[in-house]
């Protein structure tokens, strides 16, 4: 903690014409280090300038603008769960058919190929500059099928996303993978042939009922203590049981006869 008595007052490193301020030595402003062109390091990199663009003000705010006034404040898939009712319902902004890291790397080779800035900074700068200007596509998601999506399970048509990804494929194609372009022409040629219904099946609400008639019945008191109590002989047969008191009565008792022990006197006998 820093007392305030101990601050600095600006009369102490004013100059004699009262409007230079002399601090001193500043200290050398600390930037993080990458070695990009360690696999490790390079992860770590694309990893800090997505969390710099989802944490950034300019995201946030167009993550809220989208919510108000684009309709995504409610699934895409299923237009009517929304989190208007219920704050606990969470709808969460998907990017597609680029996702995040993708858009992170293809501005990343391009500013490396004109020798531009690395920094975490500005390359999180040119992601956002590239979400203003709706090139990127951009779909409502519940969390639960946020997370299908992420595992293969559910199909988001590029046609129904909002953002002109294909604008942005035009202006970024030298820095785009050739993998990642066969890629989209594969995502858009199943679009032709998807069959949403289907896949409206899996989320579709499927309930189960069980029928306990037959299945099971609650047993009767007096058959239930008889099995117990059979139970109980079945254990005493087999294993050691002291025995009750009524029980230890009816055991046979086995006496026997102990001669008693008698002393001779030998003086009277010579």
């Amino acid at each position: 903690m820093i007392n305030p008595v101990n601050l600095i007052k600006l009369d102490d490193i004013r100059d004699s014409s009262g409007k230079t301020f002399h601090i001193g030595q500043l200290p050398d402003y600390y930037q993080e280090d990458y070695d990009l062109a360690n696999p490790k390091d390079f992860e770590r990199y694309i990893k800090d300038v997505k969390s710099e663009v989802r944490g950034s003000f300019e995201y946030r705010e167009m993550v809220k603008y989208l919510r108000e006034y684009c309709g995504m404040d409610r699934s895409g898939l299923n237009p009517d769960i929304t989190n208007n009712d219920s704050k606990r319902v969470k709808i969460e902004i998907h990017h597609t058919p680029f996702v995040l890291e993708d858009i992170v790397r293809i501005v990343y080779e391009k500013r490396l190929a004109n020798h531009e800035d690395l920094s975490v900074e500005m390359v999180a700068k040119e992601v956002m500059a590239c979400h203003y200007r709706c090139i990127i596509g951009l779909y409502p998601l519940t969390a639960t099928e946020h997370e299908l999506v992420h595992n293969g399970y559910l199909f988001i048509p590029p046609s129904k996303v909002f953002g002109r990804y294909d604008l942005f494929m035009q202006e970024y194609a030298p820095y785009i993978d050739p993998a990642d372009k066969e890629t989209i022409e594969e995502i858009e040629g199943h679009e032709k042939s998807f069959n949403p219904e289907e896949q409206n099946m899996l989320l579709s609400q499927s309930n189960i009922y069980l029928d306990p008639e037959g299945a099971y019945q609650v047993p009767q008191l007096d058959k239930f203590s008889q099995s117990i109590s059979n139970r109980i002989d079945m254990i005493k047969d087999n294993m050691y049981a002291l025995p009750t008191m009524q029980e230890a009565q009816q055991l046979p008792v086995h006496k026997q006869d102990i001669e008693a022990i008698t002393f001779l006197d030998d003086s009277s006998s010579d």
